[in-house]
């Protein structure tokens, strides 16, 4: 009976050394010592992502747009056509359907788009026309991924986690236009608040409003108008 008490013990006690030892130090061996984390990449830097990304140029290359634009939607809706035997005759062309090609820009938008306005919209204290700014980039990049493929994740995407739902075309354009109604509104306020003027120097990184806030608004709600416009033609609206 001792030898059981005793032995039972030890058990217990190796356990708690194991557990101990397992979570000791866990956010340092568990952060990428050649990475930067999210408080260290600049707010221009992540804009500047996001911004060329829903351009197809994140990486300052033709490669992105030819790949998510021309070999995917331009050759399906007959804007274009494949003038060479391209990949040994075997592509999208002929409807030997390259998977690599057709699930990138799931994978695109989702790391360069959505992933770096979620990191933003994170940061403490962001100012309202930052924030709004965010929102409009993120939905102008993420209605191109739903276009495309339906369902997809969104409304989880980028929260952490093992794995994430995949959202309904109806529940992304819901949100879409929720987001777009509550960056257009933050942007009013913050140009009343500003007496109705611009402020360049905030913007610094703006690639594609010339730096002004008037225009994002203006982006902000056509943006919004012509997704309304999506959701009241289609069969899910």
């Amino acid at each position: 009976m001792k030898k059981n008490l005793i032995y039972n013990a030890l058990l217990v006690s190796a356990a708690l050394m194991i557990g101990t030892s397992c979570t000791d130090n866990f956010e340092n061996v568990n952060t990428d010592p050649f990475g930067l984390t999210d408080s260290q990449v600049a707010m221009g830097d992540l804009y500047n992502e996001a911004q060329l990304s829903i351009f197809y140029n994140q990486s300052n290359g033709n490669w992105e747009y030819q790949l998510i634009q021309n070999l995917n939607a331009d050759l399906f809706s007959g804007y274009l056509a494949i003038p060479t035997a391209f990949n040994g005759g075997l592509n999208n062309d002929n409807y030997f359907m390259m998977n690599g090609w057709n699930g990138y820009t799931l994978e695109y938008m989702l790391l360069h788009v959505i992933k770096p306005m979620t990191t933003l919209q994170k940061i403490e204290n962001l100012a309202d026309d930052f924030y709004a700014i965010g929102s409009i980039m993120k939905v102008a990049g993420a209605h191109k991924m739903v276009d495309t493929y339906g369902p997809s994740p969104y409304t989880q995407a980028m929260q952490g986690g093992l794995s994430v739902d995949y959202d309904s075309e109806e529940t992304c354009y819901t949100a879409f236009l929720n987001e777009l109604a509550d960056a257009t509104q933050k942007l009013t306020s913050w140009l009343d608040a500003n007496g109705g003027k611009d402020d360049a120097s905030r913007l610094e990184w703006d690639k594609m409003a010339g730096k002004s806030q008037k225009t994002w608004l203006q982006f902000g709600n056509t943006l919004r108008l012509r997704l309304a416009m999506r959701l009241a033609c289609s069969s899910f609206g």
